[in-house]
């Protein structure tokens, strides 16, 4: 829930990677694996699992589905 996920952010440091990551899991209902998974921007890996791309306006986070 929403409180439940300010509370969590409230305990962390004001370390912007962190929260992040919380968040990314959080609303892409990743599990652990998928998040450690999840690049930052463009990868060349044989098998992408996904990726986050930082915008001016936002981010967009793409993730590969499960074969």
């Amino acid at each position: 829930m929403p409180e439940d996920i300010r509370r969590m952010i409230a305990t962390l440091p004001r370390d912007l990677r962190d929260q992040a990551i919380l968040l990314v899991g959080f609303f892409g209902g990743l599990r652990r694996s998928e998040i450690v998974d999840v690049d930052n921007g463009q990868t060349d890996s044989p098998e992408p699992c996904g990726g986050v791309e930082v915008h001016d306006d936002g981010a967009v986070l793409k993730l590969a589905g499960v074969q």
